[in-house]
């Protein structure tokens, strides 16, 4: 089946899919889940998922993030494999920012259920649960009371939430301090290169590879993503007005 989530309210977009995968992982228990960002894959690697069903016993979860975003190899791939994932018996979720892309339009004719993610007025945003994104830019723009702003953000927020949330803000950073600022969104490139302008280029790199090593080390075991993600955000101190 085809689940898609429309809108570019990321805190809201979070937040829906977390509880997707909870309410996957009671009901599946040990079923395998995946997540693939539409930047980072390639056509063979989303056939490949796609086709790899019958390996299992077990329902799969698969969450594909953007790939209204993704090459025009990677978008043909899905469209080709639309009436197969709508048949499936594993769940895959879309989460596409843009509504109006061909292939969001396309995926909507074929989903089992669709939901969308508007954004939300100041009030609606108020809670630290909501506002992963806000946590990781607290923490970005103020590294000498980052432990305060984790810990806040850490009574609401799951760890690996702000820890993935503020992986891919370095990444975004990363990729403007290197003038590849086009593969983004015009707001989150603008964003990024403000937190850029904090640390500098050289800084940018190290800290950008600190996060590589800290997701995937979550990834591989959440039960220690806390750690990693207060090592992560520690590491931050003095680097501002590394220029």
């Amino acid at each position: 089946m085809i689940y898609l989530l429309t809108g570019e309210n990321t805190d809201e977009a979070v937040l829906k899919l977390r509880g997707i995968r909870a309410a996957f992982a009671r009901k599946n228990v040990a079923g395998p889940i995946a997540e693939i960002e539409g930047t980072e894959t390639t056509d063979a690697d989303v056939c490949a998922v796609i086709g790899a069903g019958s390996l299992f016993s077990k329902n799969r979860l698969i969450v594909f993030k953007r790939m209204g975003s993704a090459s025009a190899l990677v978008q043909q791939a899905i469209t080709d494999h639309r009436e197969a994932l709508q048949r499936s018996g594993d769940v895959f979720v879309f989460w596409e920012t843009d509504a109006k892309s061909e292939l969001c339009v396309l995926l909507k004719k074929h989903a089992t259920k669709s939901q969308t993610v508007d954004k939300k007025t100041g009030a609606e945003t108020s809670s630290p649960r909501a506002n992963v994104f806000l946590a990781v830019d607290r923490i970005l723009e103020k590294p000498a009371s980052s432990s305060a702003v984790s810990a806040e953000a850490l009574r609401s927020i799951e760890a690996p939430d702000i820890l993935h949330a503020l992986f891919w803000k370095l990444k975004t950073v990363f990729l403007t301090a290197h003038g590849e600022e086009g593969t983004l969104k015009p707001f989150v490139a603008r964003q990024a290169r403000i937190a850029g302008r904090l640390f500098g280029n050289n800084a940018v790199k190290e800290i950008f590879f600190a996060g590589i090593v800290a997701d995937a080390a979550a990834r591989k075991d959440g039960k220690y993503a806390r750690e990693h993600l207060e090592r992560l955000i520690f590491s931050l101190e003095g680097r501002q007005g590394a220029i």
